[in-house]
């Protein structure tokens, strides 16, 4: 769970769920933050009688841009926006995502990143934010009740 790693609680000084492509005003001294946006969820049957349900979640993670390399690189006192990213993939890529003591988890296959994207965005006067964007697919079967 992102809230609870203890790699991104060191320094990442929030986490929201939001609207999809929606950024909360936050405070600059708030950053960085991180942002799940559900996104959509598909459903389909299986010929096996299982319905196999895609859930798409977007994960945004919101670095202040001040120096270009600093903020993307990091340094060696702040992570950048690269190193956020990397921490959290290790948090999200091939979870089952368990609730509580279930187990193996609530999904039924591992997530999934399907994609990454990058933009900038201009966050007051003269501030600006990198965001990083990571795309999740969660898949979710269902067994047909007779």
């Amino acid at each position: 769970n992102i809230q609870n790693d203890p790699a991104l609680r060191v320094y990442v000084k929030g986490v929201q769920i939001v609207a999809p492509d929606y950024l909360p005003d936050v405070a600059v001294s708030l950053l960085p933050f991180i942002a799940i946006a559900p996104i959509g969820s598909v459903e389909g049957w299986h010929s096996t009688g299982f319905k196999e349900v895609v859930h798409t979640v977007r994960l945004y993670v919101v670095h202040k841009l001040q120096i270009q390399e600093t903020s993307l690189l990091g340094s060696a006192t702040d992570r950048g926006l690269l190193d956020t990213m990397a921490d959290v993939d290790v948090v999200v890529r091939s979870k089952f995502f368990p609730r509580g003591s279930e187990s193996p988890g609530y999904l039924s296959k591992p997530s999934e990143i399907v994609g990454t994207d990058y933009s900038l965005a201009g966050y007051g006067d003269q501030i600006f934010a990198i965001v990083g964007a990571i795309t999740l697919q969660c898949v979710k079967l269902f067994s047909q009740s007779v």
